[in-house]
């Protein structure tokens, strides 16, 4: 967890899916960044092109735009990642999210911060992922 933010576990947006949320101590132009972490038991052992879809049409939803996505790791796994911007209702954010998918479920870690300051938490994101690791 980033110095000086604040775990938030076991939160509980609906069935077949947990989340954890990390909050900085501060928000910067209306915005507390954070880093969210979520476990959608329903797509457990989903090929990664196939979650891909659905989260970058997810992404494209609400973005308005289809970001490309990039390969990477986070706890062994093969993973992607993609950046995109929110813009159309305040606070605009500016959003990396990253995801994997295991036996147990589809992973989503996401990164939000205030439009323009991606590059300022990019170091925090990457320390982030770099020590997740998965229990079970």
């Amino acid at each position: 967890m980033p110095s000086g933010w604040s775990a938030h576990p076991n939160l509980s947006p609906g069935a077949g899916l947990s989340a954890d949320g990390f909050l900085a101590p501060t928000e910067v132009e209306g915005v507390q960044p954070n880093i969210s972490v979520s476990c959608e038991s329903a797509v457990a052992g989903m090929s990664l092109e196939d979650y891909s879809k659905a989260k970058l049409g997810l992404v494209e939803s609400v973005s308005g735009a289809r970001p490309d996505a990039r390969s990477t790791k986070v706890a062994g796994q093969d993973a992607l990642e993609a950046d995109y911007s929110v813009e159309d209702k305040p606070p605009a954010v500016d959003k990396t999210i990253v995801f994997f998918v295991t036996d147990r479920c589809g992973w989503t870690i996401t990164l939000t911060v205030p439009l323009g300051q991606r590059a300022a938490y990019r170091s925090t994101l990457d320390d982030f992922l770099a020590s997740f690791r998965l229990l079970s």
